[in-house]
């Protein structure tokens, strides 16, 4: 996990931190020592306004009772050099799981609240029976994580014990948005939940609002004997981008395929009501069996609203038993995602525990994912420094134009991707969208600010019938529109 903004990062893994402050160039860190107990497993991170840190997490060891998964909260007032003892620990008698943590970072009268939320099991986690249940609790700090308050549980169906993975409630994750509103959702063996409290968690909504259907519950098994957790994750854009106030939602599911899983992204404009219809963040074909796309995590970049997912995936991979991480970011609400590959090497899939969840920071252009990698029993932590995001755009000149210019694509008709190439004689906000035959926008190729120079931006119009589409460049005052063919 990873959060921050501009220079300082904070990133966890189980029970180490570790933390920069030159943009993730070097990193510094130690190993948590809770006082109530052995640091076991799920970490989550927020800050809040004030520059402090949070890291929650599960402590004790919840498969051998009596130590039992029970949540704690510690703190760092000086960029996570260092951290005062454990803030609180729900030390309920059931076993207390995955907690994610999120803080209110909002100009609203619940500015720096601090929310975690988390499935709560049965006792003993290895129990079998289908009478133990799980569900989706919350609870909150208001004073700077000195004391939370007593954990309210949010959801309404309940799951069956961890021992019936496809059946138990999972993965519980949070976030605020531009008027303090408290977002949450995990998934069951139905599908993917949301809920909402408009008064920082003094009350939720009657009634859970599930957004997607899950084909095969939400616990996946590969065909080489793999399995990984189908967590979801949610933004909110607090950014001043048209898009303010948007929730963002993203899951794993089973397509229909049995050994294949794609990443699904759903948005909400009206604080969680009603939601888009679901849309694949990982850009593949969807007919190839064998690959896996999963460890969705999403991001909104608070600056200017750009929204990133990071996940596992891997369709360029040799043979199956081997993945990548990809990044993919929306400039348009959610709505089109470009993807590119990040890690540097490919890496095993099956060799070490990688956990739940990966981590991903945005802010300002400034991506930060973190990941972890396995190569015979050694596991690590890998992050890579993204100050400037140009995904399917590359400079191929350093001259600088006299004038603005739109070439024609090329190659023309083409199938299934083509190159467009233009001239900026200044840096400028540059913005290149696709429309259909009818004049609708369909995708936003390029929405960026770019220095001088020649550029060349690739559409891949893989999923897009054929037909006369049109791209249009509009840079400073100057706008042109040219028309290519698409022939399958």
């Amino acid at each position: 996990m990873v959060v921050g903004t501009n220079s300082t990062y904070q990133g966890i893994n189980r029970c180490s931190y570790f933390y920069t402050t030159n943009g993730g160039l070097n990193w510094s860190g130690g190993i948590l020592y809770p006082a109530f107990g052995i640091l076991y497993c799920d970490p989550g991170i927020a800050s809040d306004k004030l520059g402090n840190f949070y890291f929650t997490g599960d402590f004790g060891n919840w498969i051998n009772p009596p130590l039992l998964g029970y949540l704690y909260c510690m703190k760092s007032s000086n960029g996570g050099a260092n951290w005062v003892t454990d803030t609180f620990a729900n030390c309920s008698p059931k076993m207390d799981d995955m907690p994610t943590i999120c803080v209110d970072n909002s100009n609203s009268i619940y500015q720096n609240n601090i929310y975690v939320v988390y499935t709560q099991a049965d006792t003993i986690h290895t129990t079998n029976s289908r009478n133990d249940s799980s569900n989706a609790y919350f609870c909150r700090s208001t004073d700077h994580g000195q004391t939370f308050s007593i954990p309210k549980r949010i959801s309404k169906k309940a799951g069956i014990g961890i021992g019936f993975k496809r059946d138990y409630l999972e993965g519980c994750v949070c976030c605020t948005g531009p008027e303090g509103q408290v977002y949450a959702a995990w998934v069951d063996s139905i599908g993917v939940v949301f809920d909402r409290s408009i008064d920082a968690g003094n009350s939720w909504l009657d009634e859970n609002i599930r957004i997607s259907s899950l084909n095969d519950g939400w616990n996946y098994y590969l065909s080489y004997g793999c399995a990984y957790d189908g967590t979801p994750w949610i933004d909110c854009d607090n950014s001043n981008s048209p898009n303010k106030g948007t929730v963002y939602l993203s899951w794993i599911d089973n397509t229909g395929s049995l050994y294949r899983t794609d990443v699904w992204l759903s948005k909400s404009t009206n604080m969680g009501i009603n939601w888009s219809q679901p849309v694949r963040v990982n850009n593949d074909p969807i007919n190839l069996q064998n690959k896996a796309h999963y460890f969705t995590h999403i991001a909104v970049d608070q600056a200017n609203g750009n929204l990133y997912c990071s996940f596992y995936d891997n369709r360029s991979a040799p043979n199956i038993a081997y993945i990548d991480l990809y990044l993919a970011r929306s400039t348009d609400g959610g709505s089109t995602f470009a993807n590119v590959k990040v890690n540097s090497n490919q890496f095993s899939l099956c060799s070490v525990y990688y956990g739940d969840y990966i981590g991903l920071a945005a802010y300002n252009n400034k991506v930060r994912p973190v990941w972890a990698e396995g190569n015979g029993s050694a596991g690590s932590i890998w992050t890579a420094i993204i100050d400037t995001f140009t995904i399917g755009i590359k400079p191929i000149s350093n001259y600088i134009p006299e004038n603005f210019l739109l070439y024609q694509n090329y190659p023309n008709p083409f199938n299934p991707a083509t190159n467009i190439k233009f001239d900026l004689p200044k840096s400028t906000l540059v913005k290149i969208k696709i429309y259909d035959i009818l004049g609708k926008e369909i995708e936003t190729l390029v929405n960026e600010k770019l220095s001088p120079g020649t550029y060349e931006a690739t559409w891949d119009a893989s999923k897009y019938p054929s037909g006369v589409y049109f791209y249009r460049l509009t840079a400073d005052d100057f706008s042109e529109t040219k028309k290519m063919l698409l022939t399958k």
